[in-house]
């Protein structure tokens, strides 16, 4: 995956906000946006076909949970505002 950004896009602060509300990106960090980014691609390590599929699999289930918890306990802090 990735993350192309117009820069022109952003020399307006108005724009910028816009494009982060459509986007989901407002008020993501930037640790935020790196765990979204990693699990996003957690898709990628999912390949082969068989046995070989499942094993990956297993391997990005593991991976997801641990994203997962850290996104949420990451997450916890800023709802609480």
């Amino acid at each position: 995956m990735t993350l192309l950004i117009d820069i022109a896009e952003f020399q307006n602060p108005a724009d910028r906000r816009v494009h982060n509300r459509v986007h989901g990106l407002a008020g993501l960090s930037l640790d935020q946006l790196a765990q979204a980014v990693e699990i996003a691609r957690l898709p990628e390590d999912i390949r082969g076909y068989g046995h070989v599929k499942e094993r990956h699999l297993a391997a990005v289930r593991q991976r997801w949970g641990g994203l997962l918890a850290a996104w949420r306990s990451a997450s916890r802090p800023s709802q609480a505002r």
